[in-house]
């Protein structure tokens, strides 16, 4: 869904479930991946929460993928929400594509 609701406010279309590598080590897979802008954008299901392990995980592989110089995203249900989360979601995207790519 967030897939589709980038490409649908006019974000070129990212890479889906992409391998973000350094080296020969995978730092992630990425849901979407804007790989000119280099930004990494990933959807946090409750289970990401509730998981006091996954958390844990999630936190330092969103450094890895920072010191890779990618910018990371992620994103909740509150954010694909169109009442409340969409119309702001798909605004701060395409502003930070634009910084990222010094336009």
């Amino acid at each position: 869904m967030t897939r589709l609701v980038l490409v649908e406010s006019g974000y070129p279309e990212p890479a889906v479930n992409f391998q973000l590598m350094s080296g020969e080590r995978r730092i992630a897979r990425l849901d979407l991946a804007d790989l000119r802008a280099r930004i990494a954008y990933e959807y946090d299901g409750d289970g990401h929460r509730k998981d006091k392990r996954q958390w844990r995980l999630d936190i330092t592989r969103s450094r890895e993928i920072q010191g890779e110089r990618w910018s990371h995203v992620r994103l909740t249900v509150a954010d694909l929400e169109p009442a409340t989360g969409l119309e702001t979601f798909t605004s701060y995207a395409h502003r930070l594509r634009a910084e990222r790519l010094g336009e």
